[in-house]
């Protein structure tokens, strides 16, 4: 069989799993991630004489040295899903849900493709506010059964502290893996994706992740968006530092690396 075809294959099982009732005819499925435990797709498909453009992401068992999240396919598809459906409503705007379904131990959910706009530093300025909502969200405005699943998750904070951070006195709801990355500029707004690691945990952690997890940003950026997010919400600088200066650090041992790299190869 034809790579596309069987690609294009695999996909409307799941759209048909996820989205009810539906005998979707995809056009196209290209994979934007294939991994052990995680597969995203780009399709596009008509059902109902509508065509639409839609992400689907499938959920597998992992080890916790390949997967963000310590919840079962099952349990972080259905968190996703929750998150999606419900967080838009609070300020913190994300892709539309268009369903999710579980089968056989592994677990999907589909949601809108966005177009995304041209990523300018004001993004990440509107991305601290973003944020700021997120870790002033109190757990009574989830539903219960989000509020479970939000307990139970674990954001995994020392994938990049090591197990050294430094204990903050502050603990709320976070993001866990807040970069550009996931972060969607779009002509009205931007949209926030993947909440797989949404939990509880260090909210500088999460502002770290903002302005270190992308390299080299400009000094007038970082200090625009931890001004723009202290507007909203508390700032523990010495924790941030501490997560900056981890961020600094990685990214030079990163530099290194390629450099010696390099260096070998010629």
């Amino acid at each position: 069989m034809e790579p596309r075809r069987q690609n294009a294959e695999h996909v409307a099982i799941w759209l048909v799993r996820c989205l009810d009732d539906t005998r979707p005819t995809v056009s196209s499925a290209r994979h934007l991630r294939i991994g052990p435990e995680r597969e995203v797709w780009d399709c596009t498909f008509t059902t109902g004489g509508k065509e639409l453009a839609a992400i689907v992401v499938v959920f597998r068992h992992g080890s916790l040295e390949s997967v963000n999240t310590s919840l079962p396919p099952r349990q972080v598809a259905r968190k996703c899903a929750l998150a999606m459906a419900e967080l838009p409503a609070l300020g913190i705007p994300t892709p539309a849900l268009l369903g999710c379904a579980e089968s056989d131990g592994e677990a999907a959910l589909v949601s809108e493709r966005i177009d995304r706009a041209e990523w300018r530093p004001h993004v990440r300025v509107q991305a601290a506010r973003v944020l700021a909502r997120i870790h002033r969200l109190a757990e009574r405005e989830l539903s219960k059964p989000l509020r479970e699943l939000v307990r139970r998750s674990d954001p995994r904070e020392e994938r990049t502290t090591g197990g050294r951070g430094p204990k903050c006195a502050l603990r709320t709801l976070v993001h866990g893996d807040y970069f550009s990355a996931n972060i969607l500029p779009t002509a009205d707004g931007l949209r926030v994706i993947d909440w797989e690691t949404f939990g509880y945990g260090d909210p500088m952690w999460d502002l770290g992740f903002l302005i270190g997890a992308d390299r080299n940003l400009p000094a007038d950026e970082v200090e625009a968006v931890v001004r723009e997010y202290e507007s909203l919400a508390p700032v523990v600088h010495r924790c941030l530092t501490w997560h900056r200066q981890r961020w600094s650090d990685y990214w030079k041992h990163r530099d290194q690396a390629s450099g010696s790299n390099a260096r070998e190869a010629t």
